[in-house]
């Protein structure tokens, strides 16, 4: 039973630990970027939310930070903590520092904090445990340079030096937590899905509804889609969102459930995510899924990729010794052994490439076809045919910028040799670091491992508490759903008043507009307004009332009322709004 529990569950591919690594980094860089244009009203003393109120409720590190220089300076840092984490350099401190940044984020202003919040700190928790840097990181290329310094093209082409990283799968009870946690989410939001709206098929049309919280696609599907296609819609969410935790659960199968799983929920929350402003979670439920791919997923990408990219010869100056590093480098982005090298003093050269023109340039040959690319387009192909560096590639031959890279290449290429010296590298590149008394003897070439999780030695107390663990998360998130359905929907709207008599709402930049629609009616509404507007009309959040009205008397208003304004949705056919009901929440004076 425990062996069954090891291998199916708490196993995972390192390689999927470092896709799961990058794709988990970019979304924790557009959280942050997305919260940029919000720096001052949410995350300042001068906005809606001071610290003195938000220490209150939470710890954040931000509570530390009041003005908006301040603050700035905080989330440049945090940007470099995150980059850090996407690229794998000190991978290990990134994931901690990571999860303190995260969660201090999201701890600043609690009335904003939504489902997207929460389950990026769940799985920033969980992952933390986890080796993300072992495999498509700056960390791994390191530690493979050092491994084995390659003097040569032929030992640039002799793929078993250094050891090819260890494939064998991570296992850990962190590994079995990641994915009951993902269970957990999907499982409480299929709970939460179990109304009248969700059975007759019209949950889809009341959240495209909500002006709160539609885009732009969202309203243009609302107004073009016929009613069977957002029944169909609703139906179908409904029916991955209970799959989802089954799919993850089952023991035979496996792989074709979890490529299931995966396709279907990438679905669901593209699908979301473009039609609402509920990016952020549907984002990061995106890249949960992506830890599942096992050792037969990626053999079978990587022998497709290779169909489909073919092999090419690169051939270097092995005189030049910031050549033979980069060629050093691109071996290790190169785990298919696409790429073959040749250095330009080797006594035969390919028919194809004359002696004066491989000491001019680097020259890249696809066998299959013949054709040869120089200069920089020879790099442009290089990085086209390395897998996951395709749009570098293509970037890299956009007309202008092509030309630009070439002038570069050029003005590097005839100076090469004296580059070269100014860093210290000689013809054969960096002389590996010397190996201590125990790694000669072993046989360790440096490279960083783990032992096995070994089951036999897991404890009653650590079998408590990672389910203990796993008791309270599921809790944390059980008034949350991955799809937010309602059948009102409201808005905040300030008739304010300046010194000079003009009525003005600082919350749209313009007069008031007594009805429920974004500011300036533009899709979508930003996230942490959304929230905002939701909550500070109830009585939980009356507390955060003095905060608007500070920051309200700071926009040059001498006198305001601040209402809520909500509505009824209209029913599936019905055209005609519901009568606004207005909420009188704050005055001044």
């Amino acid at each position: 039973m425990w062996r069954l529990v090891r291998d199916r569950y708490a196993a995972l591919d390192p390689r999927s630990l470092g896709l799961f690594r990058i794709a988990f980094g970019c979304a924790l860089i557009a959280d942050l970027l997305g919260r940029v244009p919000v720096l001052v009203p949410f995350y300042t003393d001068d906005g809606l939310v001071p610290a003195s109120t938000a220490m209150r409720e939470s710890f954040s590190l931000l509570h530390a930070f009041s003005s908006p220089t301040q603050i700035g300076w905080a989330f440049a840092a945090t940007a470099a903590v995150y980059l850090c984490y996407l690229v794998g350099f000190h991978t290990r401190a990134a994931q901690v520092a990571s999860l303190l940044l995260v969660t201090s984020l999201h701890a600043r202003s609690p009335i904003i904090e939504g489902t997207g919040d929460l389950v990026m700190n769940l799985l920033a928790l969980w992952t933390v445990f986890l080796p993300l840097g072992s495999r498509f990181s700056v960390d791994a290329v390191r530690a493979s340079l050092r491994a084995h310094d390659e003097r040569t093209a032929a030992d640039l082409n002799d793929r078993s030096h250094p050891a090819p990283p260890a494939l064998a799968p991570h296992v850990s009870l962190a590994c079995l937590a990641v994915l009951l946690q993902l269970a957990v989410i999907y499982a409480k939001s299929a709970a939460q899905q179990t109304g009248a709206i969700w059975r007759d098929g019209t949950a889809i049309h009341y959240l495209l509804n909500q002006e709160r919280v539609v885009s732009a696609f969202g309203v243009a599907c609302r107004q073009h889609l016929p009613l069977f296609v957002l029944a169909l819609w609703t139906w179908t969410t409904l029916v991955i969102t209970f799959a989802a935790p089954v799919l993850l659960a089952l023991p035979i199968g496996q792989r074709r459930a979890r490529w299931a799983l995966l396709v279907s929920v990438w679905c669901l929350h593209v699908g979301i995510g473009l039609s609402t402003n509920l990016r952020q979670l549907q984002a990061t439920m995106m890249t949960g899924p992506l830890i599942l791919l096992g050792a037969a997923d990626w053999s079978w990408l990587g022998a497709r990729h290779r169909r489909r990219t073919g092999a090419l010869v690169l051939i270097y100056d092995g005189t030049c010794g910031i050549c033979h590093a980069s060629a050093r480098l691109l071996k290790r982005m190169d785990p298919l052994g696409q790429i073959d090298f040749h250095s330009n003093d080797e006594p035969a050269l390919p028919r194809a490439v004359s002696r004066e023109l491989a000491e001019r340039t680097a020259v890249v040959i696809d066998p299959a076809s013949g054709r040869t690319w120089i200069r920089a387009a020879a790099f442009a192909k290089v990085f086209r045919v390395l897998p996951g560096w395709a749009p570098l590639g293509w970037v890299m031959q956009i007309p202008g910028l092509a030309q630009l890279l070439g002038f570069a290449y050029d003005l590097f290429a005839r100076n090469r040799h004296r580059v070269s010296a100014a860093f210290g590298l000689a013809a054969c590149g960096v002389a590996p670091p010397a190996q201590t008394v125990e790694q000669r003897a072993s046989g360790d070439r440096g490279l960083p491992h783990r032992t096995p999780f070994d089951w036999t030695r897991l404890s009653l107390r650590e079998a408590a508490v990672g389910l203990l663990l796993i008791a309270c998360t599921g809790q944390y998130v059980r008034r949350f759903a991955l799809v937010p359905v309602a059948r009102a929907d409201g808005i905040l709207v300030v008739d304010g008043v300046t010194a000079d008599g003009t009525r003005l709402d600082p919350l749209n930049g313009d007069s008031p507009r007594f009805e429920v629609a974004p500011p300036r009616g533009r899709y979508p509404m930003s996230p942490s307004w959304s929230e905002y507007v939701d909550r500070i009309h109830r009585p939980e959040y009356a507390r955060h009332r003095d905060g608007l009205r500070t920051y309200l008397t700071h926009q040059h208003l001498v006198a305001f009322d601040v209402y809520w304004l909500s509505r009824s949705l209209p029913a599936p056919g019905q055209s005609a709004p519901s009568p606004l009901e207005r909420q009188r929440i704050l005055s001044y004076p």
